[in-house]
């Protein structure tokens, strides 16, 4: 699908405020015209006003000028555009599909990871979210063998692992995550809920790796020693927002986080356990222990 026109101005503009850090209507005028963006016609300061109002609306992202720097235009919040968030996923994706729409050629040599679309779920969901409606959902969790009724009040969506998760509060707790692949049906209910004023879904998961937030297990202070080509892949990617950079030698990188050691944190370690080693705590280094011992018993013989 071709990403609209209108929608491709916009991600364009965005994307050389950004880069740019602080420009002149002047100079960003010079690069729309020697663009293929604008199929010749001039980015007016009417123009680039009503682009600034529009992408405001379209995407929360306020362009904003600085008339003590030559009148230069800067985006206002630039961790919207460098840290998880929603206008994030949302510009990179729209990017990405504009950069591949412009050239169908080459579209069937772009490979990319498939992400859920999540299908009437989320959409029911999300629209709950925004009446404020009580969800019914018939939930099966992996370890049990009969579904079962909840009714939840949907306060959050969450995507993580190509997975869409629901956060909620329900009879049952105060606070749970739902995978939606594991709800069987979802209906609306004529009950309505109020949200916390202290609710921050963000702030919900600063100490977590994945969803995992409800089995009691604290947050604390974990190093890791990493070894080899994945040195390389962590300084890039970190694992953990908290990620802190302790030593870094020739042969290995240290790094501290403060997190939830929680199960799907160990089986991240696990996946690249050849070239992380566990440090601190002790606790959690004896976990990965015990975890790799069960797991060599399965090869002996």
């Amino acid at each position: 699908m071709n990403t609209p026109r209108i929608l491709r101005e916009y991600i364009w503009l965005i994307s050389n405020i950004y880069q740019a850090k602080e420009i002149t209507l002047a100079e960003l005028a010079k690069r729309w015209k020697e663009s293929d963006i604008s199929y010749g016609s001039e980015l007016t300061r009417s123009s680039f006003k009503r682009y600034k109002s529009a992408i405001a609306d379209a995407f929360g992202i306020d362009i904003e000028c600085n008339v003590n720097n030559g009148y230069t235009y800067h985006i206002a919040d630039m961790g919207s555009l460098e840290n998880d968030t929603v206008q994030n996923w949302i510009i990179s994706t729209l990017s990405i599909n504009s950069l591949i729409s412009n050239d169908m050629t080459i579209r069937e040599r772009i490979v990319l990871e498939e992400i859920p679309y999540g299908g009437r779920n989320l959409e029911t969901i999300i629209g709950a979210m925004k009446t404020l409606n009580t969800l019914a959902i018939v939930y099966r969790r992996y370890e049990c063998n009969e579904a079962k009724t909840h009714n939840i009040d949907p306060y959050a969506i969450k995507l993580f692992g190509r997975r869409w998760y629901v956060v909620a509060h329900s009879e049952e707790h105060d606070i749970a995550v739902y995978s939606l692949d594991r709800i069987e049906s979802i209906e609306v209910t004529q009950h309505t809920f109020e949200m916390p004023d202290n609710f921050n879904a963000r702030k919900l998961f600063d100490e977590c790796f994945g969803v995992i937030i409800g089995d009691g297990t604290p947050a604390e202070k974990i190093v890791l020693k990493i070894y080899g080509k994945e040195r390389q892949y962590v300084k890039s990617l970190p694992l953990h927002s908290s990620q802190t950079l302790v030593e870094e030698k020739k042969d290995y990188t240290v790094y501290s986080y403060h997190l939830r050691p929680t199960y799907d944190f160990k089986q991240a370690i696990l996946s690249n356990i050849t070239d992380i080693e566990v440090i601190e705590p002790v606790t959690l280094r004896h976990d990965i222990k015990e975890m790799l011992t069960r797991s060599l018993k399965r090869y002996r013989g």
